[in-house]
């Protein structure tokens, strides 16, 4: 579950970082269209998906330091904290489970790359050496 959480976060931030812009930002990645954006940045598509895939990795952290503490309470064969790590297990399972097929849905199905941004980025990422 950590692991899987871990995943969709990276690639959320990944997707939210490289679609930053439209001024000031990567542009690399244009994601599908949610919410429009800030008054004060004119054209700009706010990551809410990711962003939301993000909050509910944390969550899922939260959920699995829970079981981690609960499973440490055990004494000799006896611990009473059993269900309290099932359902934090169980918490962080479901929160996946929903946010998974939005985030593919709403962002991975839809993403699409600039290539001229891409292009002109890459042009200017190092000074090439003209021999």
């Amino acid at each position: 579950i950590a692991g899987l959480a871990g995943a969709l976060a990276k690639v959320a931030a990944d997707l939210r970082l490289l679609s930053s812009g439209p001024n000031g930002g990567f542009g690399e990645v244009e994601l599908p269209h949610v919410m429009d954006g800030s008054s004060f940045f004119a054209g700009k598509n706010n990551p809410v998906v990711p962003e939301t895939v993000l909050q509910a990795a944390v969550q899922v952290e939260g959920q699995l330091a829970i079981a981690r503490a609960a499973a440490g309470r055990a004494e000799l064969h006896l611990n009473v904290f059993d269900l309290t790590v099932a359902v934090a297990v169980i918490d962080a399972a479901r929160m996946l489970t929903r946010v998974a097929p939005v985030f593919a849905a709403h962002v991975l199905d839809g993403a699409t790359l600039d290539p001229e941004r891409c292009a002109t980025l890459a042009g200017h990422a190092a000074p090439l050496k003209e021999s």
